[in-house]
């Protein structure tokens, strides 16, 4: 959910990886949800935007020297490899981040900002998860 002001906070891990894909993480915009009543249940509103966030190379190869992820055993595909980067402008996609305090690094976390545009009434398919195709194989 996002503020009077359009803007959404929220915490997450760093994204893994699968064969053939890029660092990413989807991203789904929706307009005229409304929480229904005080349990917080939220009734969902049309889809306007499906899209992809990707992150820097460098940044997330240093991500991969961290466990859990040194133990992931599947080579990861660049984004200048991966196609749905490629086809949808991907740079302008790209996840700002940096620590969330630089003195520390990555012990204490890191902090993403990224800048969605989007036309409120716009209703794309459905069916679009914003490239990728299926589901990604299991985490190996």
């Amino acid at each position: 959910m996002t503020d009077s002001n359009g803007l959404a906070t929220f915490d997450t891990i760093y994204p893994g990886w699968y064969i053939g894909r890029a660092t990413h993480i989807h991203l789904r915009v929706r307009f005229g949800g409304v929480i229904v009543n005080s349990t917080g249940f939220y009734l969902e509103g049309h889809i306007s935007h499906t899209g992809q966030l990707f992150f820097n190379e460098t940044l997330t190869d240093l991500i991969a020297t961290q466990a859990p992820y040194s133990s992931h055993n599947i080579t990861r595909t660049r984004i200048d490899t991966d196609g749905i980067y490629q086809q949808s402008n991907g740079a302008l996609q790209l996840v700002s981040i940096q620590y969330k305090n630089p003195t520390v690094g990555l012990r204490e976390g890191l902090v993403g900002i990224v800048t969605v545009g989007v036309h409120s009434s716009s209703t794309p398919d459905n069916n679009n998860m914003g490239g990728g195709g299926t589901r990604p194989p299991p985490f190996i």
